[in-house]
């Protein structure tokens, strides 16, 4: 299962498939420092590209959980590329995602031989965490499986502060 993600070309770079450059939400240097560390850092951008369809409230904890990212995942070739999937591929895309658009989320499905089924989603980034119980009821619909429901609505009363034991 892919949600609104990229599907990378074996030997190309994240980087070079999102059209060369940096997204806004993630720069590669520690603001206080200048300094280039080989990370690259989430910016203050990130809850509008990652978490535009929740509340301030709800995205506040999610945007402080996020950490830097290799500059080396973003900037070196990949050795293993989505058209290789041998095993079925389901895609829920996302009209409403900013990170990464509708247009690579469109890409990425074309560059997957083993894509099954393409869902669109009129959501953000995240649609588990926005629709868990119609992400869930898709999963087991698509996956035919109750593990995928038990899993995402478990997300779900970890996103509304319950417990999921």
């Amino acid at each position: 299962m892919v949600s609104c993600g990229g599907a990378i070309r074996k030997g190309q770079t994240l980087l070079g498939e999102a059209g060369g450059a940096y997204p806004p939400y993630l720069m590669p240097k520690d603001d206080k420092t200048l300094v280039l560390d080989g990370l690259a850092y989430p910016t203050m951008v990130a809850k509008a590209h990652f978490y535009s369809d929740l509340t301030d409230n709800q995205a506040a904890p999610l945007v402080a959980m996020l950490k830097p990212q290799s500059i080396a995942s973003c900037e070196e070739p990949i050795g293993f590329g989505a058209s290789e999937l041998t095993i079925s591929v389901y895609y829920v895309l996302c009209a409403n995602d900013q990170a990464p658009p509708v247009f690579v989320q469109e890409r990425a499905c074309q560059g997957i031989p083993a894509l099954r089924r393409k869902l669109t989603w009129a959501s953000g980034h995240f649609p588990f965490l926005t629709e868990p119980e119609r992400f869930a009821k898709d999963m087991v619909e698509t996956i035919g499986s109750e593990i995928a429901r038990s899993c995402f609505l478990g997300l779900f009363c970890l996103r509304e502060g319950g417990n999921t034991m």
